[in-house]
Formats: structure tokens, C-alpha cells, sequence
């Protein structure tokens, strides 16, 4: 039997991104149950690149199950995803660099029916190289 815990246990990363969009996927398996609306900041470099998410109260805005904290990177990249339970904060590295500038984004979360997030579909609004 699972454990609330597992719901991050097949976490992998794997980040796309198109002129609409970034897509961040966090786990190969599982099939999509539930869609939420949740509130994320990009992170903006002065380039106008997308180097980051956020996303504060991942649990209150989506229903998702995740009470330990994790990290997980893509070998061989910069990219890398983090959870933190005590803040309810995930936050997804795209690239290295510094922010200078943080739209709040309207996103979308999936999630599997063990409440497991599967993805966020991140909607780029503005001309953003990424």
C-alpha cells in the first residue's frame, strides 16, 4: 500500500517549452485525472529569458499530495526542481542566472488519481526567449 510520501516518488523532470508555452513534466507515469489552475512566478532575466518557477501553496492551490521535501535534477543539465513542504514552495530551475523580473502567471497543474502532480503547463504571455 502507498504512502501519502510517494506521491513524489517517480518525480523525474523533463522541461519543453514552445512560443506559448512551458511545459514541465515531473513524472513519466500516471495518467492525468485532475487539472488545477494555479497561481506561478517565472523568473525573468535580463535577457528576457525564462529561468525559473514558482509556485507558493502548491497543496492549497491544487489538492496535491507531497509532505516531504525532494530535489530533483535532469543529469547533465542545469535544470532542477525542488519542494518544499515546510513552505509549501515548489520551484523549478530552467537555467542558471538572476531574476530581474517576476510576472505571476496563470498555470496549470495535472495531476494523477493518487493526487501525484504530473505536469504544469506554464502559458508564456509575453515575447520571452527561453
Amino acid at each position: 500500500m502507498s504512502r501519502p510520501s510517494d506521491a513524489v516518488s517517480n518525480i523525474s523532470l523533463l522541461i519543453s517549452s514552445s512560443d506559448t508555452a512551458i511545459t514541465v513534466t515531473f513524472a513519466d507515469t500516471g495518467e492525468a485525472q485532475k487539472t488545477a489552475s494555479v497561481q506561478a512566478v517565472l523568473d525573468i532575466n535580463a535577457e528576457n529569458k525564462a529561468i525559473g518557477i514558482e509556485v507558493i501553496n502548491l497543496r492549497h492551490q491544487t489538492g496535491c499530495i507531497v509532505d516531504r521535501p525532494y530535489k530533483r535534477s535532469v543529469p547533465g543539465e542545469e535544470s532542477h526542481s525542488a519542494y518544499d513542504p515546510t513552505d509549501d514552495l515548489l520551484y523549478v530551475r530552467i537555467a542558471s542566472g538572476r531574476s530581474v523580473i517576476q510576472p505571476t502567471v496563470t498555470a496549470s497543474a495535472t495531476m494523477d488519481s493518487r493526487h501525484r502532480l504530473l505536469k504544469l503547463d506554464i502559458p508564456i504571455s509575453f515575447p520571452l526567449r527561453h
